[in-house]
Formats: structure tokens, C-alpha cells, sequence
């Protein structure tokens, strides 16, 4: 498992949702927030560590689906007029050993997205700069 991949793609979701609050923040629609924080290391060799990602992972889901519901609530959706859809889980006991890396790399690419969509409605409408 490549630790150093899943560090990286962390510290890039958490920037992409930093930078949206602050577009939500400076319009009033955000005061309190949840924030996304994880280790800066883990290892492979630490059966603990796979498990803490796992938790890491969950607690950013869950900020990522926290501030995709708050703009769906508040009328921002795509060009379709479409919501835009949270990010779901499996259980980390049902996902096989082999395939946690995988399935680690896979939400949190699934999440940014996410964030990366959310930024467009955003700008399009005027909350961020281009």
C-alpha cells in the first residue's frame, strides 16, 4: 500500500474543502464547520494504521457529505439543476485486505471530485473566484 499516495491525496482534499468553506464563509452562509484532519504518517507496517486510515477517511467523507448537503440545501446544483450526490462507504470489515489500498485511493479520488464540482457551482455562481 502506498502510504505516501494516500497522505498526498488527503492533503489535497483537505485544501479543495478548506478553499470552499472559505468561499461559503465569506458569504455568511458557514460559521461553524466540521474539519478534516488525519495522520501525516502511517505505516505499513502498524496493523493499527489501516484501520486509522480508514477512520481518517470516514471523518473527511463525512466533512466532504456535511458540506455537499449544507449547498444542496441552499439551492447551489449543477448546470442540469441536479444535486450533487454524497459519497457512500462499505463497512472496512466487508472490503477485502488485498483491496483496502485500492479502495482507499478510489473515495478519496471519488470525494475530490466531488469537491472539484462543488467548486464550479461555486464559481459559476459567483461564491469563488476563478
Amino acid at each position: 500500500m502506498n502510504f505516501l499516495n494516500v497522505i498526498n491525496q488527503f492533503k489535497q482534499l483537505k485544501e479543495s474543502y478548506d478553499e470552499l468553506l472559505k468561499g461559503l464563509i465569506g458569504i455568511g452562509l458557514v460559521e461553524e464547520f466540521p474539519e478534516i484532519s488525519f495522520k501525516d504518517s502511517y505505516s505499513r507496517y502498524d496493523v493499527n494504521d489501516y484501520r486509522q486510515i480508514y477512520n481518517d477517511l470516514n471523518l473527511a467523507r463525512s466533512c466532504v457529505n456535511w458540506l455537499i448537503t449544507l449547498t444542496n440545501k441552499n439551492g447551489f446544483a449543477d448546470n442540469d439543476g441536479n444535486d450533487l450526490q454524497p459519497v457512500d462507504f462499505t463497512i472496512i470489515e466487508l472490503i477485502d485486505g488485498q483491496e483496502l489500498s485500492g479502495y482507499y485511493t478510489c473515495k478519496l479520488k471519488e470525494m475530490q471530485t466531488l469537491l472539484d464540482q462543488l467548486k464550479a457551482i461555486l464559481v459559476e455562481n459567483n461564491v469563488l473566484a476563478k
